[in-house]
Formats: C-alpha cells, structure tokens, sequence
C-alpha cells in the first residue's frame, strides 16, 4: 500500500477522505501525522480504563476507544485519536465514529515512551482549548498512575481525585486495579 504524502496543508474534507487501510492517522493543523502503535501493556491498560468506565456510566454514555475527535474544525484543523473518550451512547450506538470536542465529558492518553511529549503538552493544550472538562493522563508502567486534569478557565488545573461527572452521576476508576489480569 503506497501512500501519497500531500505538499499542503490538508482539510478536514481531505482527511475525511483518506483510505481507512492506512490506519489512524490524526491531523494536527494541517499537517498528517501517524502515531506509533502502542505496545501491549497499553493495549491491556487502554482495554481495563475503558470497561471501568463503561462499566460505572449512565447509561446515556458510553467509553470509546481511538475514535477521531475533531478538535479544531476551522482551518487548519486538528483531529487526534484519543486512547479513550467518553460520548452519549445513542449516536455511537448508531455507528457514529467521529466526534467533536463540545460532545465529550472525557479523553484519557494512555502515556507512551514515544507520546509522552504530545500528550503531556500538545493534546492537554488542544483539548484545554477545544474545553473538554476532564483529561486523564494513565501511565500504563507499573504501578499504574492516573494523572486527572480538570478544566478551568482555559487550562486544565489537577483535580483532587479521579474521576468524571457525567448526568450528575460521579464515575471513577479503580487505579489499583488497572494493568492487572
């Protein structure tokens, strides 16, 4: 499979058109980028965050893994492909697989060695900016570590504990359990 690699910045409508048999491939401001694949124990990490979550939410709600969330709509644009989001159920019941950031009460980046840098600085800047409420930092080495960042104003600040309001209901996760069989 051969790709072609356009000389401009690309547009949301071109994005959307690219082959899915390339794989993930996420637009930051114009520009295609290819996020490495992630290792197994981030897999297995990634797995456990999201049937926690699934698990504790409303049942409006649900937890999605590395769907594409449209950031920043005007151009250039920005679509990333966060590790878990948190989305009403209904639409992504009915097949629905892009989403834009005023839909979602949650994204979580599960750290890698290759992505700490983009999801520690850029993806918490882009998401803080784009006002998504709650951003979860999850470094899958043991002992695993939930980093939970709340919005406030227009940047994330440490929130006291880990955890989303999602309908009035408080979800949150079980960090000891995470990266365990």
């Amino acid at each position: 499979m051969s790709v072609s690699v356009p000389h401009h910045l690309v547009s949301l409508e071109e994005w959307a058109r690219l082959d899915p048999e390339v794989g993930p491939v996420e637009l930051v401001e114009g520009v295609l980028h290819v996020p490495p694949r992630p290792a197994s124990r981030h897999q297995i990490v990634l797995g456990q965050v999201v049937q926690q979550l699934n698990d504790a939410l409303p049942e409006s709600w649900i937890a999605l893994a590395e769907v594409d969330l449209v950031v920043h709509e005007a151009e250039p644009a920005t679509v990333r492909t966060p590790d878990v989001v948190v989305v009403p159920a209904e639409p992504a019941l009915a097949g629905r697989g892009r989403w834009h950031a005023e839909e979602v009460a949650l994204v979580a980046e599960v750290v890698s060695p290759g992505t700490q840098r983009t999801d520690r600085v850029m993806k918490a800047s882009e998401y803080a900016e784009a006002g998504i409420p709650t951003y979860w930092l999850v470094d899958p080495e043991a002992p695993v570590t939930v980093t939970a960042l709340r919005l406030t104003g227009a940047v994330y600040s440490p929130a006291p504990s880990v955890d989303v309001t999602v309908d009035g209901a408080t979800v949150g996760l079980d960090v000891t359990r995470l990266g365990r069989r």
